[in-house]
């Protein structure tokens, strides 16, 4: 006796949940290490600020590495997968409260930014990894576009776009309704207000990270110089060049670790419309 089509249904939509819910897990992951990583640098003045492919990285050199990294990446391609489908399917039934056209932009966007980020692990994996890697990496994917015809330009719109989203995010951190756009269940309410104003902190963090990267690539394309470009390490080291640098450094290293706390918080207790 073969299954009901309706009980397919739910055990596909079930498994889309599980890979979803380890995409935020693995994504969570890459901005503890982001955040571990400017916080030593910040509190102990040991290493760097590093990008999403050095937190990869980070895990390739720790022991069983290959085996690990191989697992974030699946999670990656999950999450990737899951973006894909908040933009074309709105699968948590959003459409009807206020999804906007620019919202589905973004996580196609973000699809595309996952995937490739677990394309850079699989190359990772296989041996590929940059001699090179943050800034240098950025620089020359810079100087790639700058060489195109209209590539300045092309530059310019890209850093408006990255410039428009992170401001998009601050306005989004501060606003009096934030908690009201995610769906998380389970939660008690003493526990709930706790666990979003880590998110509130997070994605402030995170966009002035963004922003700041983009103000570089905009001065790249203004002045149509490769050299200008910062990757996020970049970008986050930077902030320490400023007055008070090393608290601000602090306190942005600080906001990525609660953004990675929150998205772990989200790999277990966000509503996925698929489940």
């Amino acid at each position: 006796m073969s299954p009901e089509p309706g009980n397919q249904s739910r055990d596909a939509g079930r498994l889309f949940s599980l890979l979803a819910r380890f995409g935020y897990v693995s994504k969570a992951l890459v901005y503890l290490i982001i955040g571990y990583i400017a916080a030593r640098a910040a509190i102990i003045g040991k290493g760097k600020a590093t990008d999403e492919e050095g937190a990869l990285l980070t895990i390739l050199k720790q022991p069983f590495g290959r085996v690990l990294l191989a697992v974030i990446a699946v999670g990656l391609f999950s999450y990737a997968l899951w973006r894909f489908a908040e933009a074309f399917l709105d699968p948590e039934g959003k459409e009807e409260k206020g999804s906007r056209p620019w919202a589905r932009f973004q996580f196609g966007i973000s699809a595309l930014a996952y995937s490739a980020l677990g394309v850079a692990a699989v190359r990772m994996i296989l041996g590929h990894t940059s001699k090179s890697g943050g800034d240098k990496d950025a620089k020359e994917q810079a100087g790639l576009l700058l060489s195109l015809p209209f590539g300045h330009w092309l530059t310019i719109a890209i850093a408006a776009f990255a410039i428009i989203c992170g401001l998009s995010e601050l306005y989004k951190a501060v606003e009096r309704k934030f908690e009201d756009q995610w769906q998380l269940e389970g939660l008690g309410r003493t526990t709930k207000p706790w666990v979003l104003r880590l998110d509130r902190v997070g994605v402030f963090a995170r966009a002035i990270v963004g922003t700041v990267a983009g103000g570089y690539f905009l001065l790249a394309g203004l002045r149509q110089s490769p050299s200008e470009v910062r990757g996020t390490g970049g970008a986050i080291e930077s902030l320490a060049d400023r007055p008070f640098g090393i608290w601000i450094l602090a306190m942005i290293a600080l906001g990525l670790i609660a953004y990675g706390l929150y998205t772990l918080a989200e790999a277990r207790y966000r509503k996925m419309g698929t489940s």
